[in-house]
């Protein structure tokens, strides 16, 4: 009797375990976390869920949670059988990099015993370069293009010369001088640099509270490898070990229509300039692209 009781609660106990097990729930393999490029269009949720024993899936739901904005239901399903497997996607648009993207699955059965996941994705950009539309420069007695100098802060913006013009309070943020010299040239410079840009610029340059020390050196790479970086793979692995250490020089004298040179802020930025049309003399003007490293 006492042996009969014993197997009589056992048997109850585990009958009543069984009705409220949750069904199993993996999310994308097991991944809970990923990094996505900021131009992706979509994200894909892979849900797999199981309900426990003698009992079928009542509802399968994904809900989206953006920092900032109203947290809504994107899916739902009711599969009404005990497996299923789906593949949810999520349309993207107007993401920013840094943004957070929390999608909530849950899965509840006919017992209302329900489980839930989170998929978290954070939004990146993959590139790891800054690449500037078309600049073109004026050089110093060019009265029709006002914009002299460049620099890499602020999307790559371009200054102007005079008591008026936008270099005198902007300095510090000046990294490239041009001109067109009787024997350099086209030529671009470092704010430092003595024997082209304080010369043709002197006055203006003298009035600067700060003078980058920009850095210039030869590379092998031609146009066709600065349109590559610029276009497909948007990387910095062609440019990032140029050594600067030696054979660098405060200004890039002589350039010529696709010409490539490589060079170094003052605050460290390594980047690279394509020269697309340059100047007969100091009444023309130079255009230019510019890729930059982040």
């Amino acid at each position: 009797m006492l042996m009969f009781a014993t197997v009589l609660v056992f048997t109850s106990c585990k009958k009543d375990e069984d009705g409220k097990t949750p069904p199993t729930l993996t999310i994308n393999d097991g991944v809970k976390l990923k990094d996505l490029d900021v131009n992706l269009s979509s994200v894909d949720i892979k849900i797999v869920v199981s309900a426990a024993t003698d009992r079928k899936l009542k509802t399968i739901s994904v809900e989206k949670a953006i920092p900032g904005q109203a947290t809504a239901t994107v899916f739902t399903n009711s599969p009404d059988k005990k497996d299923y497997t789906t593949t949810y996607t999520d349309a993207l648009s107007g993401q920013t990099v840094g943004q957070i993207i929390t999608y909530t699955i849950k899965a509840v059965d006919d017992n209302d015993n329900n489980i839930s996941e989170t998929y978290t994705v954070t939004i990146i950009s993959s590139e790891n370069v800054y690449i500037s539309n078309s600049i073109q420069l004026g050089a110093q007695s060019n009265s029709t293009i006002d914009y002299k100098f460049l620099g890499i802060a602020n999307n790559f913006n371009s200054y102007t010369a005079g008591t008026s013009g936008t270099a005198r309070t902007n300095s510090s943020k000046i990294d490239f001088v041009y001109y067109y010299g009787t024997n350099d040239k086209n030529t671009f410079a470092a704010p430092t640099n003595t024997d082209g840009a304080q010369v043709i610029w002197g006055t203006e340059i003298t009035a600067w509270t700060t003078k980058n020390d920009t850095k210039f050196k030869q590379t092998s790479l031609v146009a066709t490898d600065f349109d590559n970086i610029m276009d497909v793979t948007k990387k910095d692995d062609t440019f990032k070990n140029i050594d600067f250490s030696f054979g660098a020089l405060s200004k890039y004298t002589n350039l010529q229509n696709n010409d490539v040179i490589a060079y170094l802020t003052a605050s460290g930025k390594k980047g690279l300039i394509k020269f697309t049309s340059t100047a007969s003399n100091n009444s023309g003007a130079v255009t230019l692209y510019v890729i930059s490293q982040k």
